[in-house]
């Protein structure tokens, strides 16, 4: 699936997260192909899941780590101040703007386009003549009289 969706590694994005990245990653890495990716994509879960992980699941911990402490990754916490002058862990971003959510409108809106749009070509046109009552079945593909 991703091959398909980024094939060059220009177009690949520097993170995927997945909730269940983990087991993404088991499959990946008995591909050959994942050499590739990974020097252009690193496959990361929420923190939740992070969280309630097997700390014991040395693959989890290492490759899908959404904050890992070798700087490797951007830190998307940053410390910030209370008005006591207390310092405090706060999100680098704000998740709840609306142009965040853009591209999951832009992606849902597409994929039902694309439903509506098969859906609308798979299916027949009845047509009833209340004069006889007999129904006849045009296929959409074709033009009608």
């Amino acid at each position: 699936f991703l091959q398909k969706v980024f094939p060059e590694p220009d177009s690949r994005p520097d993170f995927i997260c997945i909730d269940k990245a983990c087991l993404v990653m088991r499959t990946v890495v008995s591909n050959p192909s994942w050499k590739d990716w990974l020097e252009t994509s690193r496959f990361i879960v929420d923190s939740y899941h992070y969280n309630n992980h097997k700390a014991s699941d040395e693959l989890c911990q290492k490759w899908c780590n959404p904050a890992p402490e070798d700087g490797s990754q951007p830190n998307l916490v940053i410390v910030a101040q209370n008005a006591q002058g207390q310092p405090y862990l706060k999100q680098a971003f704000n998740t709840q703007v609306s142009y965040n959510f853009n591209w999951l409108i832009h992606v849902m809106l597409y994929y039902h386009s694309k439903m509506v749009l098969q859906k609308k070509k798979n299916i027949n046109v009845i047509e009833v003549d209340d004069e006889d009552e007999e129904a006849r079945v045009y296929d959409t593909d074709e033009e009608e009289d």
